[in-house]
């Protein structure tokens, strides 16, 4: 299951991907006592034939709302543009936007040799201009960029984005913008739930520069492989969450340990 944005209200909602690539969904809204109460959709996407590994949801089109994206167990990505009309979800193909070739079908990844694979691809917005990006991130968290022209085809590579850091391998990195510049910033979760932010200052088309904040979560003594990011809230800074099957607890962010404001 993820948190992802569909209806443009800023708040993340439930997505339940199966392994035919299906995905049911259920809305983030705010009941009448301002907790957050979900709304079941039923299923939204019936999937095109590609399995649940396979499926993301990002924004790649910059309108607010995350699409329908699979990546190519090469790395390639093709998305379906989440287009909703008469109350109910409608998905638009746009053929494989990288690397980029419109004919193809989907699941063809015939000729493509990028040098990494699915496992390697992340889709989160660098430069904070409201499109995911593509990044490449390595076994111990160093994170190549490749940064898409919005409206357009092209793409251009920032080799060595983020070098990487001491505190923790691939498996601890999480994506997700916590102080709410709409950039995506580079946290690293501890064994026991704490976690080390490298808050993304990029600008124009430069390499990486982050600010190193500490112990900008302390520990929730919950595994590492339960925490992920998502803003539940609406106020453009991802909240610390913890999975478990398809139980959710939040914690709002607000502000974290050790960030200025």
């Amino acid at each position: 299951m993820d948190l992802v944005q569909l209806n443009g209200d800023n708040r993340a909602d439930y997505v339940k991907i199966f392994p035919d690539g299906s995905v049911r969904a259920a809305l983030n809204t705010r009941s009448a006592d301002g907790r957050i109460h979900w709304v079941d959709q039923g299923i939204i996407a019936p999937g095109v034939g590609q399995p649940g590994e396979a499926v993301r949801f990002a924004d790649m089109n910059g309108d607010g709302l995350d699409d329908y994206v699979i990546v190519g167990t090469k790395g390639s990505v093709r998305a379906f543009l989440n287009k909703p009309a008469d109350g109910k979800f409608h998905w638009e193909a746009t053929g494989r936007i990288f690397p980029y070739h419109h004919e193809k079908a989907v699941g063809d990844e015939t000729g493509i040799e990028l040098g990494w694979e699915r496992d390697d691809v992340r889709l989160a917005d660098a430069n904070g201009d409201g499109v995911d990006d593509y990044l490449v991130v390595g076994p111990a968290g160093s994170m190549d960029a490749h940064i898409r022209t919005p409206n357009t085809t092209n793409w251009t590579k920032i080799d060595t984005f983020a070098a990487g850091t001491a505190a923790g391998p691939r498996a601890r990195m999480r994506l997700a913008d916590v102080n709410g510049d709409r950039k995506t910033d580079y946290l690293v979760v501890g064994s026991a739930g704490a976690v080390h932010a490298y808050v993304n200052h990029m600008a124009g088309m430069s390499d990486g520069n982050w600010t190193e904040h500490k112990y900008f979560a302390q520990e929730s003594f919950y595994p590492d492989t339960t925490v992920a990011f998502r803003d539940v809230t609406g106020d453009g800074k991802a909240d610390y969450l913890v999975i478990q099957g398809d139980r959710i607890q939040a914690w709002e962010n607000r502000g974290g340990n050790h960030m200025p404001s």
